[in-house]
């Protein structure tokens, strides 16, 4: 177990993995911590071997699961949570003896075969069995953009997701040069060429998170992590103060220097800190408890988290109208 910092804390808020990340049988692994590919295995490093006095949520690949049980057991015996990447076929009898199925979440892999073969592991027999699925998608350089949105959302579902986390991956030149000639040779293609060479890839991850996120409404998957939960956090909690990271980083990417996501990040730190219910605490008008949550973050969380109402209804429509 050793300390990581996400290159995306808004979308994967985990401070600790256990073991490294394993290459699948197609030669690739998504390492999910920086969010790039790997065609070696990383090292195993030191890291911590004993249990921690206060839960944590961890990362962990299902690889390393299946070998490290007994170390998996006592982390969910004193309240941990895992998120469990499952980058190879995994069934519930593979899991520990849980205390309760909230304490897992579980996720595949999605990425375009453009760049690469990494299967999409089903997973509906854990959703049958209660746990939490759903597949983080890696946000990629792809023409035509809304078809393979399309494409993403839908083997996600037909994989037993019931929740997506949409992720830009980070390419260097090697990934590129590899995967443009693999497809094209050297023939080239002038349109893909200019897409991956001379685009910006900001811009160009936020137009397919957007298209993504459109298509994730109307299949009925929900974005953000709803889980896992700790001894000291609910799934309810982490996954609200989840919604809310995400829209402050959304909030960032459309009024960047301008944005009020610092006030939802705040909001949502504090919220996980407290590790109270955010809905019992709407329900006794108590939410304004929570440091952070002042009158427009209020009003925001409880629009956001009914999805109706102002002020999210309007930031929602802005973010739709960024991919016209």
């Amino acid at each position: 177990m050793r300390r990581i910092e996400p290159t995306y804390p808004d979308l994967l808020p985990f401070t600790h993995q256990l073991g490294h990340v394993p290459v699948g049988p197609g030669g690739l692994a998504l390492d999910l911590v920086g969010m790039r590919l790997l065609r070696e295995a990383t090292s195993p490093q030191v890291g911590d071997a004993h249990v921690p006095r206060r839960p944590l949520r961890l990362l962990v690949y299902a690889s390393v699961l299946k070998n490290r049980r007994r170390a998996v057991e006592k982390l969910l015996a004193v309240g941990c949570g895992l998120l469990v990447v499952a980058d190879e076929p995994l069934e519930p009898g593979d899991l520990p003896s849980l205390l309760a199925p909230e304490q897992v979440t579980l996720i595949n892999l999605w990425l375009s075969p453009f760049w690469g073969n990494m299967p999409t592991v089903p997973l509906s027999s854990f959703r049958e069995e209660g746990f939490a699925t759903g597949t983080l998608i890696a946000l990629t350089p792809q023409l035509p953009v809304q078809e393979s949105m399309n494409a993403a959302l839908l083997a996600a579902r037909e994989s037993g997701a019931q929740f997506v986390v949409l992720a830009p991956l980070s390419l260097t030149g090697e990934d590129k040069h590899l995967a443009y000639e693999a497809a094209f040779g050297e023939d080239g293609n002038d349109v893909f060429e200019d897409l991956l060479f001379h685009s910006d890839p900001v811009d160009v991850a936020k137009t397919l998170e957007v298209h993504g996120s459109s298509m994730a409404y109307e299949l009925g998957l929900r974005e953000g992590l709803p889980g896992p939960s700790t001894a000291l956090c609910k799934a309810s909690c982490f996954a609200a103060a989840c919604s809310l990271l995400l829209w402050a980083r959304r909030l960032d990417l459309l009024d960047g220097v301008a944005s009020q996501g610092w006030r939802l990040r705040r909001a949502a730190q504090a919220l996980l800190v407290s590790g109270r219910d955010p809905f019992e605490l709407m329900e006794e008008d108590n939410l304004r408890l929570v440091p952070g949550f002042d009158g427009w973050v209020e009003a925001f969380a409880r629009s956001l988290w009914s999805r109706e109402g102002e002020p999210f209804a309007s930031l929602w429509l802005r973010w739709l109208e960024t991919a016209r």
